[in-house]
């Protein structure tokens, strides 16, 4: 009876243990099986993860700001304007003059925007070089001291900034100082340049000239010098009723230049120098000359307001 119930306790527990392989068996097999669903269902939701988070590098690259240029040239009709050639002064048609030569040309332009398809705009951040830019203020500057022009042999044709990165169809900008910082004293030791530029002081109204272009014939010469106009109150606080700052919009093309024409803007018969000079200084008391070319700058001479549509002066290469 011993030997039976021994024998008989055994096979039991051989039993007992083969159904407790089994099951354990069976459920290796179904938690594996619940493993490899449960990755294969993450599998996606990773690889979305891991796009999401590229995606949105991605974006962050395209909105980051990217080195930005944009190059003036200044010409008559399709040529390219200098001060000399070959160590003389270099002749154009400008003005009603076959032999012209430049004698100065100078602006200083601010409120640059780059302007999508859509028609949005995003602004060109200049660069502060101690030189020629500061708070979004640039002087261009043309005139190299050679042939028949004032000045500086310094020169400065372009604009130097950042803006994000993206397709922009044209750019816009305004031609002189903004009333916020024109009206400091120029020859002051803390006016930064390029502010501090004695040829291009507005000394009746303590600001600057916002555009100077001067075109010589011989002894007779071509004078416009555009400013704001009208101004009251003591500097710096000082306002001008016209504000006399033209609204430029050019396409923008593959090369980012922008041109001047000066054939157009001293194209109209009261600018003939071939027999005498001619002169606006953007003040209401100016001769005849002065209605003539506003226009042509997009400026009602009226209240010289702007409008950029109308302009014929600039235009892109």
């Amino acid at each position: 009876m011993h030997l039976y119930s021994t024998t008989y306790r055994t096979n039991i527990h051989k039993a007992a243990f083969a159904r407790t392989r089994g099951a354990f068996a069976a459920l290796t097999a179904t938690l594996t099986l619940a493993a490899l669903t449960l990755t294969a269902g993450c599998k996606p939701s990773a690889e979305s993860d891991d796009a999401g988070l590229l995606g949105a590098l991605g974006l962050a690259g395209l909105s980051s700001p990217v080195p930005y240029t944009l190059t003036f040239v200044p010409r008559a009709g399709s040529a390219t304007t200098v001060c000399s050639q070959n160590g003389s002064p270099a002749l154009y048609t400008i003005a009603g003059s076959a032999a012209a030569t430049l004698q100065d040309l100078r602006m200083y332009v601010h409120n640059v925007r780059l302007v999508k398809t859509d028609g949005s705009e995003v602004p060109l951040s200049l660069t502060n070089d101690g030189t020629w830019q500061y708070q979004n203020v640039a002087l261009l500057d043309f005139e190299d001291a050679t042939g028949n022009c004032n000045g500086t042999s310094e020169t400065n044709t372009t604009l130097r900034g950042t803006a994000p990165r993206g397709t922009y169809a044209s750019v816009r900008f305004t031609i002189g100082v903004p009333e916020s910082l024109n009206h400091s004293d120029v020859s002051a030791a803390d006016t930064p340049a390029p502010l501090n530029v004695s040829g291009m002081n507005w000394s009746w109204a303590v600001g600057r000239k916002f555009l100077r272009f001067e075109i010589l014939n011989g002894a007779n010469t071509a004078v416009f010098h555009l400013g704001a106009q009208s101004c009251t109150g003591t500097p710096p606080n000082v306002t001008c009723a016209r504000s006399g700052r033209p609204e430029i919009e050019v396409p923008l093309t593959s090369s980012r230049t922008v041109t001047m024409d000066l054939q157009n803007l001293f194209g109209h018969a009261n600018w003939d120098i071939s027999a005498g000079s001619a002169s606006c200084h953007a003040n209401p008391g100016s001769p005849a000359q002065c209605p003539d070319i506003f226009p042509r700058l997009g400026l009602d001479w009226a209240d010289a307001s702007a409008d950029a549509a109308s302009q014929t002066v600039f235009g892109a290469l």
